[in-house]
Parts: structure tokens; C-alpha cells; sequence
């Protein structure tokens, strides 16, 4: 069985996907609205289903590594564990990806990967008082372009909604930025409980000092991000707090193709769908030790 990335989107409008939870109490979030929905302890991973599966607690996120390649469906993962799971998040992101023009979506994205992989050499990115100048090399990474999906593999709703480019802790990358990167919000990502848990304090600060300013721009010199300043003001030291495993290099740079999430964009939720915001997003960590954090602009496009 194969699918593309808009026939699944069309299947869950119409409540023609199989809905699996790893928590009874987001059931009725489903049930509701006429899903067919089932806990992942009850659910047979060997049926021929197209799967749209929720994780919401970090002990089920660890339970997915037994599914890859041991599926007999097709899998599209949603996992808002990594972002602090709560149902109004839930509602606000299911309510934004929903309501996406997938076909413009999809043609941004595919856009994006072929302007990226296509320029020689270096990419000049301007917007009001952003300026970014991108060094491209050969090695640039792609994090994930699929086209069609298949029986047997996970995909994550994050992957449809952006292209996105990648380092890994290797100090020679795909990209290098410089300039100055203006934006309006931020998203955090952690693998595990105890990131949230440990860095719980630093990340509220970050979050409320963020969401509470009106100009907000970053520092970047050599890919690595020198200073956080918002409204006037200094605020490297909010960064500080974070032990990034790369320290503050930038380990991904992504361009969002959602235009229609931009009418209601709420920054104070950290949702995925607020990542696949028309525009552009640096980030920082790799989510493993420390929080993975994008910085997110809605004025600087590629396409």
C-alpha cells in the first residue's frame, strides 16, 4: 500500500483514518469527531491500516523504536510528548494541521528542497530588518522528503509541513549563516522527561520573555548564534542556561509551508504546527541532553 502525503490528509478529514492513542483519556478527542480510535497496547501493528497515531508520554515515545520495519501499515506520527503534551495543545495543533492547503503545502515544500539543493554556492535571505547571508555546500543534508508513503515506515507530521536541513555534531556542515535573524516565535522539542523536568525553569523564562516581547532578533556569526536580544535588550544570557550539545551552532535550518496557519498563530503554545509557519526557522540542540529550540520567522521566505 502507498499513499501520498495529501491523500492521507484527505483520509483524516474525512475520519477514514485508524486513530491510535497511548492515553484513554485523548479518546474522546477522536471518538467525537467519528474516529475509530484505539489504545497502542490493543492495537495490531500488523494490520493493513493507514495509522494516525498520537504520543503523548515519553514511556510510549521509547515504544515506537520496536515498530520500524515491523508494520504492516501506514504510519503517521503525531507526538506531542516531545513538546510538553496537554489536550488543549493537542486541540490547537490537530485544528491547525487539519486545516492546511496540503496541494500549497506540498508545493512549498517540494519548492524549497529544489531551490536549496539547486543554488551554487551562497543565498541572500532579506525581510524588513532580517538579513541572512547562507553559505550552501555540497554535503547539505536533507532531514526528510518523502513524496509517497509506504507500508512498514513512521512519518512524523512535521516532515509535510517544512523543508528542513540539518547538521549533525560534526563541525563540517551543509550550511553556514551569518546576519541578523529578526523573529516572532519560538517553539522547544525535548526527547526526554527529564530535559523538561531538569530545565523546566529556564525554558518557562525563555518562552514567557519571548512571548511577552515585540521586537526580537538573534545574533548570528560563523552558524553559531552570538546573542538573543529583545526589545532593547540583551537576553543572551536566557540561552545560557541550556547545556546544547553542540553549544550554539545552529543544527538546523527550515523553511515552514503552512501559509494558512499564519492567520492564527498562537505563540504561546508550543506546538508542532506553529514549526510549519510559512517562513523560517534556525535552531538550536539536538534534543538528546538539552532542548532543541527554533527560532521562527514568518517574514523571511525562500519561495
Amino acid at each position: 500500500m502507498t499513499l501520498s502525503p495529501a491523500q492521507f490528509f484527505d483520509l483524516m478529514r474525512t475520519q477514514k483514518t485508524h486513530v491510535v492513542v497511548d492515553d484513554h483519556h485523548y479518546k474522546p478527542c477522536f471518538e467525537t469527531k467519528g474516529y475509530t480510535v484505539t489504545h497502542f497496547d490493543d492495537y495490531d501493528f500488523q494490520a493493513d491500516n493507514v495509522v494516525f497515531l498520537i504520543i503523548t508520554t515519553f514511556e510510549y515515545q521509547q515504544k515506537l523504536k520496536t515498530l520500524w520495519q515491523n508494520t504492516q501499515g501506514i504510519i503517521v506520527l503525531l507526538s506531542i510528548a516531545k513538546f510538553g503534551a496537554t489536550p488543549m495543545q493537542l486541540q490547537y495543533t490537530l485544528e491547525r494541521v487539519l486545516s492546511a492547503d496540503m496541494q500549497d503545502v506540498l508545493t512549498k515544500r517540494k519548492q524549497s528542497y529544489q531551490l536549496i539543493e539547486s543554488h551554487d554556492g551562497e543565498l541572500t535571505l532579506t525581510a524588513q530588518k532580517s538579513k541572512l547571508r547562507i553559505e550552501l555546500y555540497d554535503n547539505i543534508q536533507v532531514a526528510n522528503f518523502d513524496e509517497v508513503l509506504k507500508s512498514g515506515w513512521l512519518y512524523s507530521i512535521p516532515e509535510f509541513f517544512e523543508a528542513s536541513f540539518v547538521h549533525t555534531q560534526e563541525k563540517c556542515g551543509g550550511f553556514n549563516v551569518n546576519g541578523h535573524f529578526y523573529f516572532d516565535g519560538l517553539i522547544t522539542v525535548a526527547s526526554k522527561r527529564e530535559i523538561l523536568e531538569n530545565q523546566k525553569e529556564a525554558l518557562n523564562a525563555l518562552m514567557t520573555t519571548v512571548v511577552n516581547g515585540h521586537e526580537k532578533y538573534l545574533i548570528v556569526e560563523d552558524n553559531k548564534i552570538q546573542e538573543l536580544h529583545i526589545d532593547g535588550i540583551n537576553q543572551s544570557k536566557l540561552l545560557s542556561a541550556f547545556n546544547f550539545e553542540a553549544g550554539r551552532e545552529i543544527m538546523e535550518m527550515s523553511f515552514g509551508c503552512n501559509q494558512d496557519v499564519l492567520k492564527k498563530l498562537d505563540w504561546r503554545v508550543n506546538s508542532v504546527a506553529n514549526e510549519g509557519a510559512y517562513g523560517m526557522h534556525i535552531a538550536l540542540g539536538m534534543a538528546q541532553t538539552a532542548p532543541h529550540i527554533d527560532f521562527i520567522s514568518t517574514e523571511l521566505k525562500l519561495c
